[in-house]
């Protein structure tokens, strides 16, 4: 129950973060200049990896292509107060993106001058809204950038940090 309840949270991030992420699956050009911090607390599937892809339906009326053994939770600082705060990690090839992943919603609020605060992202969706693969399988990822958003401040990620972790995603 609580697994299921996780993707549905993941799911109406992903729907929500939509207008946020306006780039066309490329790499990030820039890194946001306010102070704060990205760290790994902790990853199920170390660097390495492989992941199988499956088709993932959330509810009954949305499909999509996932790998679900993907739990990873960072520990974010920022020093300004963040209303509801949505973390998003891509997983890249060069500068093909070819997957994302959504911590659920509705996103915890961060306190300004806060301690460091845990955030979960888990299934990681590799279709577009078509349900077209992002990259060809198999996939090897060389990268993870990891972005804090606000939940309706949809311009740019707040925060971010790049991680050199290697994943591959294969057909099961």
């Amino acid at each position: 129950m609580r697994r299921s309840a996780c993707f549905g949270g993941t799911l109406l991030a992903a729907l929500v973060l939509a207008a946020c992420d306006n780039t066309n699956a490329t790499a990030p050009t820039s890194v946001p200049t306010t102070q704060g911090e990205i760290t790994i607390r902790s990853i199920e599937l170390g660097s390495g990896a492989t992941l199988s892809v499956r088709q993932c339906e959330w509810y009954t009326w949305y499909v999509e292509m996932c790998a679900d053994r993907s739990l990873m939770t960072f520990d974010v600082l920022y020093p300004e107060g963040v209303s509801e705060a949505v973390l998003t990690a891509s997983f890249y090839n060069g500068s093909q993106r070819c997957g994302i992943a959504y911590s659920p919603l509705p996103g915890p609020p961060l306190r300004a001058g806060g301690s460091a605060f845990p955030m979960t992202v888990s299934a990681i969706s590799l279709s577009d809204e078509d349900h077209r693969l992002l990259c060809p399988l198999p996939a090897t990822t060389t990268r993870v950038v990891v972005q804090l958003w606000e939940r309706n401040r949809t311009a740019a990620p707040l925060l971010a940090k790049e991680f050199a972790h290697t994943y591959t995603f294969v057909e099961p």
